[in-house]
């Protein structure tokens, strides 16, 4: 079960249905529980904006596939991971996108717009800039 608790004062039935599932757990398992800040995942918008946008431009300019345009900016702006399969030695990104909060996507993608006029000469519109 998953409490997502708002900032402020946690309500008397908050604290109770907290209390309840804990104790309700059974005492014949192990069980982990993990409170932590909550950070929403990159939302679906954002992540279509970054398909449909920037990565598309950037794969039609350079003859690249979208999800090959994506593991390498993803890669150049969070870092790679060198992973070894059948004895050879392969990198990926360290995250996937789907790992970003909706603050670290808005740093992404004003990353690869910065990346894109410094590296191809392009202008990659904002979210808000795009005329359908």
């Amino acid at each position: 079960m998953r409490f997502i608790i708002q900032a402020g004062p946690l309500s008397a039935e908050l604290k109770s249905r907290v209390i309840d599932t804990v104790n309700a757990l059974s005492e014949d398992k192990r069980w982990l529980v993990n409170i932590q800040p909550y950070n929403p995942r990159r939302s679906t918008l954002q992540n279509n904006y970054l398909h449909a946008v920037p990565l598309k431009m950037i794969a039609d300019e350079t003859g690249h596939t979208v999800e090959d345009i994506k593991d390498y900016l993803l890669g150049e702006y969070l870092g790679w991971e060198v992973y070894e399969i059948l004895g050879k030695k392969k990198q990926r990104p360290v995250k996937r996108s789907s790992d970003l909060t909706t603050a670290e996507m808005v740093q992404f993608c004003n990353w690869i717009e910065s990346w894109a006029a410094t590296n191809l000469g392009m202008i990659i519109p904002k979210p808000n800039e795009i005329i359908t």
